[in-house]
């Protein structure tokens, strides 16, 4: 800080003040040069105040500029973090589908191997129900001869 008193002091009349209220002259002219010296030395001027808003404005811009740089760079990391997660969680879907085809396969033939054993198993009962008619048949048309007419007719019938 610059040391200019800039504040008017008049230190005859100070004085004077001082000497007409009983106070010797050698404290009177010492109380004056005490007020003088905390005038100049501790009181800012207005060059005090620009110059260190000035410095202060530096300070700011760079402190600006530097929360800035930091931003840019963990802004630039997330990005990065948030790149690899996704990348990391698409792969993650990939084998669950994957899986979920696998299983799905599985299913489906096993779903059609059932359906084969059923209709292959209805074929074999249906044939075994025709055939067991055909001896009922048979068996009734070698018992009673009206029956083997029958018998003749049904050929036709069951074809």
């Amino acid at each position: 800080m610059k040391t200019n008193m800039r504040i008017p002091f008049d230190t005859l009349a100070y004085t004077n003040t001082l000497r007409k209220a009983g106070i010797d002259e050698a404290c009177a002219n010492a109380h004056a040069e005490a007020l003088i010296m905390a005038f100049t030395q501790g009181v800012a001027t207005h060059e005090d105040i620009k110059d260190l808003d000035s410095k202060m404005t530096v300070e700011f811009v760079k402190v600006r500029s530097e929360m800035s740089e930091e931003f840019t760079k963990v802004r630039s990391e997330m990005s990065e973090g948030f790149t690899k997660v996704r990348s990391e969680m698409s792969e993650e879907f990939t084998k669950v589908r994957s899986g979920m085809s696998e299983e799905f396969t599985k299913v489906r033939s096993g779903m059609a191997e059932g359906f084969t054993k059923v209709h292959s198993e209805m074929d074999r009962k249906f044939d075994t129900m025709r055939f067991l008619m055909i001896a009922t048949l048979v068996i009734v048309a070698i018992t009673n001869p009206i029956a083997l007419h029958i018998l003749h007719l049904s050929k036709f019938l069951l074809h």
